[in-house]
């Protein structure tokens, strides 16, 4: 289990000699805290991991995901294995609403990150026999208890899935926009931050399972490629 320091820490230690180096060592920092951020907005903002057919009133979706991202900046080189990748858990809920609304939100924990995640996703067409599903909905993430850095996004998406009897294939295209900056005080004599705004995509599948639902997903945000896979219920 990383610390949660471990961004910082693991940007830092390699750049610091002596304070005569201070200039290039602030160059430097701010170079690699800002790849280190497109990974914390690529690897934590929110993935689609639900199909875009609407729930009803009295549906809901609850279930539990395993996460990888692949990671691209030196936040990669901070576990001892040297793994390139940052794993996740999350917690799912979403429950459906009357017009065509539904709403959800998560709890992922990583080793680098905890993160709460809100959605609001309204169904443009409910889909039918020989109709598909299509949605749009707005995702808002953020930090939930992090000594070091805030980090938050928001975004909004445009889905489309299609059910045959027990099998949901689904995709999504958005955008998002992330922001990374370190708390006051957090380092001494360091203080900065990075925001963007990039493509999000996801495609996946969700298979009923009679006991259950199964959902598999591959999510990229910006140049961080993301696979999930859910376990849960969906009624």
């Amino acid at each position: 289990m990383f610390k949660k320091t471990a961004l910082i820490i693991t940007i830092i230690s390699p750049t610091i000699t002596n304070a005569g180096v201070i200039g290039d060592f602030k160059n430097n920092l701010q170079a690699e805290f800002d790849e280190a951020a497109k990974d914390v907005i690529g690897s934590m903002s929110h993935r689609t991991l639900i199909p875009a057919e609407p729930l009803g009133i009295i549906g809901f979706d609850l279930g539990i995901s395993a996460n990888r991202a692949n990671l691209n900046s030196i936040l990669k080189d901070i576990d001892s294995a040297g793994v390139s990748a940052l794993d996740s858990v999350s917690l799912h809920a979403n429950k459906g609403l009357p017009l065509g609304f539904d709403v959800g939100v998560n709890y992922s924990v990583s080793a680098l990150l905890s993160t709460l995640n809100a959605t609001v996703n309204y169904a443009i067409l409910d889909g039918g026999m020989a109709t598909p599903a299509v949605a749009i909905k707005g995702s808002y993430t953020t930090t939930a208890d992090s000594e070091v850095i805030d980090f938050s996004s928001y975004g909004v998406d445009l889905g489309v899935s299609k059910g045959f009897s027990m099998l949901t294939p689904f995709a999504s295209l958005g955008m998002v926009n992330g922001s990374v900056k370190t708390k006051s005080g957090a380092i001494q004599g360091f203080n900065s931050s990075y925001s963007e705004t990039t493509l999000r995509y996801a495609i996946g599948a969700n298979v009923n399972i009679f006991i259950g639902d199964l959902l598999l997903a591959y999510n990229k945000v910006g140049e961080v490629p993301n696979i999930s896979a859910k376990l849960g219920f969906r009624f």
